[in-house]
């Protein structure tokens, strides 16, 4: 991570309106880019704590970025932005903390907020989808070691019979 545990990095187009609402909120901004080329290599100098991506970057607009910021800071926390005509969808799938309307843009400080006093209180965001959250359990394994007495008709036949 980055010297300040309150550092972010801010990917848009609309980089002023961004940086005072982290500023408002008591976070510091380490870098700023209007283009995702730039700001991945932003996130790889400075490891921010905070990422805040806007999907409507000229160009750039797949999830195939946030993967790309995954790996550049695997332990940054990513804000998606997105236009309110875009269909909000699990935020474990898309590999990000949480994602923000546009509509909502001045709620991004209590985000903020709200992940930084998670983050301190889980030393580990588990983030797993599709089959990886699926648990395969062996049946065959249930209850045998609670069995004194086998099941079985062979293992039966000295048994008397009730009558």
């Amino acid at each position: 991570m980055s010297d300040s545990p309150r550092s972010v990095v801010i990917i848009s187009t609309h980089i002023a309106l961004f940086e005072r609402l982290v500023g408002d909120a008591g976070f510091s901004v380490a870098g700023a880019a209007d283009l995702m080329v730039n700001g991945e290599r932003l996130v790889e100098l400075f490891d921010p704590s905070f990422v805040i991506y806007d999907s409507d970057l000229p160009g750039e607009q797949d999830t195939a970025a946030i993967a790309r910021l995954r790996q550049a800071a695997p332990n940054a926390r990513i804000v998606l932005v997105v236009s309110q005509n875009w269909a909000l969808s699990d935020t474990g799938s898309l590999g990000v903390s949480a994602i923000l309307g546009r509509d909502d843009l001045l709620e991004l400080g209590p985000l903020l907020l709200d992940l930084e006093t998670a983050a301190q209180t889980t030393d580990h965001f588990e983030r797993r989808s599709g089959r990886d959250r699926r648990q395969v359990q062996d049946w065959t394994k249930i209850g045998w070691e609670y069995r004194t007495t086998t099941r079985r008709a062979d293992d039966r036949r000295d048994e008397p019979v009730p009558t």
